[in-house]
């Protein structure tokens, strides 16, 4: 299929995409989707076009074949960005592939003498299984295949490689011995087309570059694939889908898995200890004169006062009474928050606990439509994550180790504001740790002490050794917090190169050996 683009003349996949939405907006359905199409092809990881291929698809092949322009993008439909047919979905039962044969003998020891007729029917009949020959094989030369502790298909493979012959299944116990050329392998060897899951854990652009690597490796005639029914096709000769059919199911293994334990511990101590003696500082000294007309006054504070002098220059102190104190105040806190988050290889995973505290960060100020002396205020909200956010990815390693890059965030309110703004204290935490299954670690941790000290009394008298603190008041706060960021790793699955691999005997280059189990 070819579409025009029209007058845009860049073909990179971000300028493809903003005309596609462009098309879509004005109701060109099948020019957006075959660009958006072409913008995938071009980088996998936009996620925005593959998802608009996706959706777009079934409303394009309704509408017409659009005309080809100067600018022309070309769209293949073979590519695996363009998803499955149901035709191509109907065929797969009638595609299937051949039957499998069922050796009996597990390995064998034998030497093989003849021409191609005898070294098969005799090397067969060792594993069970009845032979025919097709009607124009002709293979006179006598040749010698030796045999020791071979199995099945290695030893098949061998007389195949002697003779220039291939073997066909026709049934468990039957198959057919067929000459190796090009024209035979068209005639004889069976085309099939299977259909393959994808796992939930490989993104779409994932599997559209494992589909074009596969294609690519083996000279697959077919490969497409499905993001919406997570189903992968794949169709040829028997001989090279089944090797990529297993080189595939390899590649498309899950993921590793972890499972992580978070514990956020934070203890806050606090204590307040005063003592001495409040003495007074100062005192009042009043006239005690009696004259006409002056009425007498109490003095506040004073009970009691200690006069002196006579006649007009009589004059009083007042006295007051000296306490004795001492007192003190302890405090103790301790938080813990505790959480598991589940997390693939190479994927991040975020945990937030605490809460969304909105602050007006600005007010807009506006005339009211109902009244003109009247001015309404429109505030403008922004919501900050309090308490503990925390941020995971980790990466398995094939020894057992796990890698994780941590990138933790403590938000508390302190109480104070500035320009009626709540000031928010901020701990923060990035770095990478690496440690072995069910091992703990301290990722993160913050010590703070503060410690003040105050002393008040009479100047003078309270900077006198040892009786100074005795005739003074005596102040000591003292306050010590830890936080701590503990994490410990759980292996749920293991990374693909802890599991078992099968090797993939698949013949050579130019002459794939036809499958037989």
């Amino acid at each position: 299929m070819r579409v025009g683009a029209q007058d845009f003349p860049f073909a990179d996949a971000k300028s493809l995409t903003w005309r596609a939405q462009e098309l879509e907006e004005q109701g060109k359905t099948t020019e957006a989707w075959a660009l958006y199409t072409q913008a995938a092809k071009l980088d996998p990881k936009n996620a925005l076009a593959a998802g608009k291929a996706v959706l777009l698809r079934g409303k394009a092949m309704e509408g017409a074949v659009p005309v080809a322009v100067a600018g022309e993008v070309f769209v293949d439909l073979k590519d695996p960005s363009v998803h499955i047919t149901e035709q191509e979905l109907m065929e797969v039962p009638r595609m299937l592939p051949p039957p499998s044969l069922s050796p009996g003998a597990a390995k064998v020891t034998m030497t093989l003498t003849g021409d191609g007729k005898k070294i098969y029917t005799e090397f067969l009949k060792k594993f069970g299984i009845d032979v025919i020959f097709d009607g124009d094989y002709d293979n006179p030369l006598n040749r010698q295949v030796k045999l020791e502790e071979a199995g099945f298909e290695e030893a098949l493979y061998m007389i195949n490689l002697a003779t220039g012959s291939f073997v066909n299944p026709l049934s468990e116990k039957l198959a057919m011995v067929v000459r190796d050329t090009d024209q035979k392998r068209r005639d004889q060897e069976r085309n099939v087309a299977i259909s393959l899951p994808i796992p939930t854990a490989i993104s779409a652009p994932e599997a559209q570059e494992l589909a074009r690597a596969i294609q690519q490796i083996f000279e697959l005639q077919r490969v497409s694939i499905d993001t919406v029914r997570g189903t992968m096709l794949i169709r040829d000769r028997w001989s090279k889908v089944k090797p990529a059919e297993l080189a595939l199911m390899q590649l498309l293994s899950y993921r590793g898995q972890v499972m992580i334990d978070v514990e956020f511990y934070e203890v806050a101590e606090q204590s307040n200890l005063s003592f001495g003696f409040s003495l007074p500082t100062q005192s009042q000294l009043i006239p005690l004169v009696k004259r006409t007309n002056l009425v007498a006054t109490a003095v506040n504070g004073f009970s009691k006062a200690l006069s002196f002098g006579g006649g007009a220059t009589l004059f009083g102190l007042g006295v007051t009474t000296a306490n004795l104190f001492a007192s003190m105040t302890h405090s103790n806190a301790k938080s813990l928050y505790e959480t598991q988050v589940r997390s693939l290889d190479g994927l991040p995973a975020t945990v937030h606990i605490g809460d969304r505290y909105p602050i007006i960060t600005a007010t807009a100020s506006y005339a009211s439509a109902t009244s003109n002396n009247q001015q309404l205020a429109s505030p403008q909200i922004q919501f900050e994550d309090l308490g503990l956010t925390i941020k995971i990815t980790p990466h398995m390693h094939g020894n057992g180790e796990i890698s994780m890059e941590v990138d933790s965030e403590f938000k508390v309110l302190t109480g104070q504001t500035n320009n009626n703004i709540p000031v928010i204290a901020n701990r923060k935490y990035t770095g990478t740790i690496r440690l072995k299954e069910g091992e703990w670690a301290v990722a993160a941790g913050l010590v703070t002490r503060s410690v003040s000290k105050n002393k008040s009394g009479i100047a003078g008298v309270s900077q006198i050794p040892f009786l100074g603190a005795a005739l003074s008041t005596n102040g000591r706060d003292q306050s010590m917090g830890q936080t701590l960021l503990v994490i410990r790793p759980h292996v749920i699955s293991a990374v693909p190169g802890e599991r078992a691999t099968k090797d993939i005997f698949t013949g050579s280059e130019t002459r794939y050996l036809p499958p037989v189990n």
